[in-house]
């Protein structure tokens, strides 16, 4: 695994395992920045398996696969 700095959804490869996101926030008149960290790690349940891509339109997306072949492909448009 090589670690990758990006700005936006686009950044995230397709497949990746673990996501760590920094928010930035200014507080009030001090302008002193708050910063917050956020963990995403796909979901594994049974058959089902999880990663997170980007996409051209800066989004992140979450894909889950079944390994059957039967299963039908959703998305949400």
């Amino acid at each position: 695994m090589i670690p990758r700095v990006g700005n936006s959804g686009s950044d995230v490869l397709i497949e990746t395992q673990m996501l760590l996101l920094e928010s930035k926030e200014q507080a009030g008149i001090d302008n002193e920045e708050s910063v917050s960290y956020v963990l995403l790690l796909p979901v594994l349940d049974g058959e089902f398996g999880s990663s997170l891509q980007g996409n051209s339109a800066k989004e992140l997306q979450v894909c889950i696969e079944s390994g059957e072949f039967l299963t039908r492909q959703f998305q949400n448009s």
